[in-house]
C-alpha cells in the first residue's frame, strides 16, 4: 500500500484528483454489487485494461485496480466521515430509487444531494433530486413543504451555501441554479436553507 500512496503522491494534482475521483465512484459501485453485478473483479476487467492501455491479455492492471477499489480508503486516506458520508448517499439513492421505481421520470441531469434545514444535524438532512433547472428559491420551497412548515408573510427562507474550511456562508440569489453550486461544492461544503435573519 505505502508503494502505491508513494506513486499516487507523484502524480501531478489534476491526475491524482481524476484518479480518487474514479476509484470512489469505483468503491461504491462495488459496495452494492449485489444489486448491480459489478464485484470487485468484475470492475477490475473493465476497468483494467481501459485505464491502462493494455490488451487485456494480462491480468497486472486488472490486479491494480483491485487493489486500488479494495484499499480505497487506505491508499487515498479517506476517514470514516468521509466515507460514511459516501455511503449514506448510496444507501439514499438506492432507497429513493426503490420508492420511485413506478414514477415515470426524464432523469436527464437529475443529482441526489443532502441538504440541511437549519443546522447540519442526521434529523435535520434531506435527501432531494435536483433536476438541472431547480433554482434556489424551489429548493427551498421544496424542503419546507418536506418538512410542513407554513411560511408567514414575514419570512425569508433561503438556501446557503456553507464552507467549513473557509467559514464561510453565502446566500444563494433566488435564481440561481442548484446543480451547478453542488457541482463546485467541495467535500467540506454544503447546502442549508434557513431563515434570513436580517429581513
Amino acid at each position: 500500500m505505502a508503494q502505491y500512496q508513494r506513486l499516487l503522491s507523484r502524480l501531478p494534482c489534476v491526475n491524482k484528483a481524476t484518479l480518487t475521483a474514479l476509484i470512489k465512484h469505483l468503491y461504491c459501485v462495488q459496495r452494492v454489487s449485489e444489486l448491480n453485478q459489478m464485484n470487485l473483479h468484475n470492475l477490475a476487467i473493465v476497468f483494467g485494461p481501459t485505464l491502462f492501455q493494455t490488451d487485456g491479455k494480462d491480468y497486472t492492471a486488472g490486479r491494480v485496480i483491485e487493489d486500488l477499489i479494495q484499499h480505497y480508503t487506505r491508499i487515498f486516506e479517506v476517514d470514516e466521515q468521509q466515507l460514511k458520508k459516501q455511503l449514506d448517499e448510496i444507501t439514499a439513492i438506492i432507497k429513493l430509487r426503490e420508492t420511485n421505481i413506478n414514477v415515470p421520470t426524464n432523469g436527464s441531469g437529475d443529482f441526489i444531494c443532502t441538504v440541511y434545514l437549519e443546522e447540519k444535524t442526521e434529523t435535520a438532512e434531506q435527501h432531494v433530486k435536483i433536476p438541472g433547472s431547480m433554482t434556489a428559491a424551489e429548493l427551498t420551497c421544496e424542503i419546507l413543504d418536506r418538512r410542513k412548515i407554513p411560511i408567514k408573510e414575514k419570512d425569508y427562507w433561503s438556501c446557503w451555501e456553507i464552507s467549513v474550511k473557509e467559514e464561510m456562508e453565502r446566500p444563494l440569489h433566488y435564481q440561481e441554479r442548484v446543480l451547478a453550486i453542488l457541482h463546485s461544492l467541495g467535500t467540506d461544503s454544503y447546502l442549508l436553507i434557513k431563515k434570513h435573519t436580517s429581513m
